[in-house]
């Protein structure tokens, strides 16, 4: 069993529903998308990492990890305080607006295609 599988089977019910939804949409975006464990929880990685899933006690947030970059057209993303993060929260499969997410998603990984995570204000 893979670590993602492992981790998913390890969810309550509802949290590993909305998991589960999730990490697939995310993995079929594109074939070059790996997953990685950091913080105990999924990092998803397109020339960087891009975006994490997060269970809450009562939601699943979808973190992007350079979400103060994005346009949020959909206004789905919140900041929560935070100055670079922006995430997603859902409670449902049925709550997920899978077009506005994919835009989101999209949107993420053109961004790191353009300017990489962690090389944002170096001079190549």
């Amino acid at each position: 069993m893979s670590a993602i599988e492992s981790y998913l089977n390890s969810l309550p019910y509802l949290q590993q529903s909305v998991v589960k939804r999730l990490n697939q949409f995310i993995l079929n975006l594109d074939p070059r998308i790996e997953v990685r464990f950091a913080y105990n929880i999924p990092f998803y990685y397109f020339l960087g990492r891009f975006c994490y899933i997060n269970p809450r006690k009562h939601e699943v947030d979808l973190g992007f990890v350079r979400g103060s970059e994005l346009g949020n057209s959909y206004s789905i993303l919140e900041a929560r305080g935070r100055s670079e993060v922006r995430t997603a929260s859902f409670s449902r499969v049925d709550d997920i607006p899978w077009d506005a997410l994919r835009e989101s998603l999209m949107e993420a990984m053109l961004l790191n295609e353009k300017v990489p995570y962690g090389r944002i204000g170096k001079v190549a």
